[in-house]
């Protein structure tokens, strides 16, 4: 196999209206681990449950999405309304138009 470790190699990816991403090719371990649990809220332990009942789960999918996002991405070409590059950051992430967020997601 080789080197077990994961290469932090970033590829770029091309976006609408001459835009670009770049992203990590490959999560660690820790990274998927945590992107993995991001939305998850509870698992709830019902005593009362039988057994084959499915057990209920509370998922936060917006919070999924978002740290998918956050953790994948290393940099982009986006720009404020006056012109000026804006770092990658959550908060960034989280006031970019939904259109913009979606393309984002669908190209990682």
């Amino acid at each position: 196999m080789g080197c077990r470790f994961v290469d932090p190699k970033v590829v770029r990816l091309d976006l609408s209206d001459e835009d670009w991403i770049e992203i990590k090719e490959t999560l660690t371990t820790g990274e998927k681990k945590k992107v993995d649990v991001s939305g998850l809220k509870q698992i709830s332990q019902d005593k009362d449950r039988k057994e084959g009942d499915p057990t209920p789960i509370n998922v936060d999918f917006a919070e999924f999405a978002l740290r998918r996002v956050q953790t994948y991405l290393v940099a982009w070409s986006f720009k404020d309304k006056a012109d000026k590059p804006v770092a990658v950051s959550r908060a960034a992430i989280e006031s970019l138009h939904p259109d913009a967020f979606a393309e984002s997601e669908d190209a990682i």
